[in-house]
This record gives C-alpha cells, structure tokens and sequence, in this order.
C-alpha cells in the first residue's frame, strides 16, 4: 500500500490537468440546524470545486459531524440550502444523496463486523445493481451479469486498498487501522463523486497515517474525487488539504491555505484559549 511509483503516476500532468475544473459540485448556503434551544450550527456556508480536497476542522464539539450528517442526510437542517452536483438536496434521505454520488465515512466505525471483508465491500455496490428481485430468484443473465461485475470491481477496490488477502476474514477481525481503510473502499463502492470522511486517520500511526494519506491522494485522482474531511491531527490536515474551514461554536470562523490558517489569530484562539490545547497537542503544526 502507498506505492511512491504508483503515487507519482497517478498525479502526473493529465492527471492534474483532469482536476483543474470550475465545476461547483457542492453548494451550501446559510445551512443551521437546532436541537431544542441549542444551535449545533450556524449559517454554514461552504463552496467545493470538483476536484478540490478541503479540510473541516475545529476543537471537539464544534459542529463538523453535525454538518457531515446534515449534508448526507442524517440529520435534517433547519433551515439553508444544499446543492450538490446542480440538485437541491436538502433533506433527501441518506440513499437517494448517496445515488447522486456523495458518500461518507464515520467517526466511529461502522463495518458489518460478522460479515466478511469482500461482502463488506460488495455491500457499498448495492444502489448500482441493475437487477430485479425476480433475476435474482430465478438467476436470470441480468443478476449474473451484475454480481460478476461486482466481483470484480470488490476485487480491485480490495487490491487498491491492500486488503484483498484479508477478503475471507470477518470485518471485525482486522486491526483497527485495516477496517478504517475497509470503511473507505466501501464508501468507494458506491462510485461517488465526493467522499466525506470523518476523522479518517483517528488512531493510526504515523506510519499507518503516511500510507493514508498517499492512496488519498491516488484516489482523488484515478477516481477524479472531490474530498472534504474532518481530522483532528493538525500535520495530516495541513499535509494533504489545499484549503481549511475552521468552524467553532457552530460557525466558520476561518477559511483559507493551510499557512493562512496556521496563522489565524482566532483559530490560534480557538484552539489554544481558555487553557486547551491543539489536536495533538503543541501548537497548530503539532505532529504525532
């Protein structure tokens, strides 16, 4: 996994080329959502170019699940706008958000954990068969045509994703870094042209998190992604993102380059005041 040669061609010229687009693909204006009398966010506005990879970070409690779970549907908004690829998506339910291409992982694991990894995988391709339930009981060609095909598209996400030794083991069995990578080539299942991911790097090692972050960046490209994720290691989140929203309290408090945001006078607040600390501790270039 995280094959510097197979890295490098991936993000070679054409493929650079390929990303550099002024399609909006994601469109969020004024988006709010309460819970009783508590505002959990706030006239969240945000803008992603196809292509782009955007950080979404903040202290705990600041809202950045919430506004994950709001733009996949989770969560109903209580007011405020969501265009996603030119469709009004505001308060669709999860799977018909899912079938216009946005998919997500979760802060907290959420694999089928008695199921084995390759079904786990096969799971994630369920809204792109193209079969009924009577080709299914009866085995007509449609149903075999489609689960062929999803044999071998599971195959070569399990390939990518370095887990294709592992394609007979219960999801549960892995190391917890293997199944935060599972979650992704699910997530990568359901041919999405934005991934959201939540904390993809949460209890890895540096060296789990280097491997991460270079078969990202292999994604976003071969895969022509759009990527906005949530990190609480600082160092990851300025290595890989173009552009960082700081949210607290619910609202954006920053937006810019990650040397902009590591210079922002209210994220240094927000981060270091009242007696706490950065995401890892130090400062806002703390590492591992």
């Amino acid at each position: 996994m995280g094959d510097k040669q197979a890295v490098e061609e991936a993000e070679s010229t054409s493929g650079r080329d390929r990303l550099k687009r002024d399609f909006e693909i994601l469109s969020v204006e004024k988006l709010a959502k309460s819970f009783g009398g508590l505002r959990a966010v706030s006239d969240f506005d945000l803008e992603l170019k196809a292509g782009e990879l955007v950080g979404l970070i903040g202290p705990n409690g600041a809202g950045k699940t919430t506004v994950f779970n709001l733009l996949t549907g989770f969560y109903k908004p209580t007011s405020g706008v969501i265009r996603f690829a030119g469709y009004d998506v505001h308060g669709m339910p999860p799977h018909r958000i899912t079938e216009y291409g946005m998919a997500r992982t979760f802060q907290n694991i959420r694999l089928f954990g008695d199921m084995t990894v390759e079904d786990n995988v096969k799971v994630g391709f369920h809204h792109r068969t193209c079969y009924g339930i009577a080709d299914a009981l009866l085995r007509r060609r449609a149903f075999r045509d489609s689960e062929a095909e999803v044999a071998q598209k599971t195959g070569e996400l399990l390939d990518l994703f370095s887990l294709a030794d592992k394609r007979g083991e219960p999801a549960r069995s892995l190391p917890y870094g293997e199944q935060r990578r599972l979650e992704i080539a699910r997530a990568m299942a359901a041919g999405p042209r934005l991934l959201l991911l939540d904390e993809p790097v949460a209890g890895m090692n540096r060296s789990e998190s280097r491997d991460l972050m270079a078969l990202l960046r292999r994604l976003r490209v071969e895969f022509d992604l759009t990527m906005l994720l949530i990190e609480h290691d600082i160092k990851f989140v300025m290595d890989i993102c173009e552009r960082i929203v700081v949210l607290d309290g619910g609202e954006i408090i920053a937006s810019g380059s990650p040397a902009e945001i590591c210079s922002n006078p209210a994220v240094i607040e927000a981060y270091l005041g009242s007696g706490g600390s950065t995401p890892g501790g130090g400062g806002m270039n703390a590492s591992r």
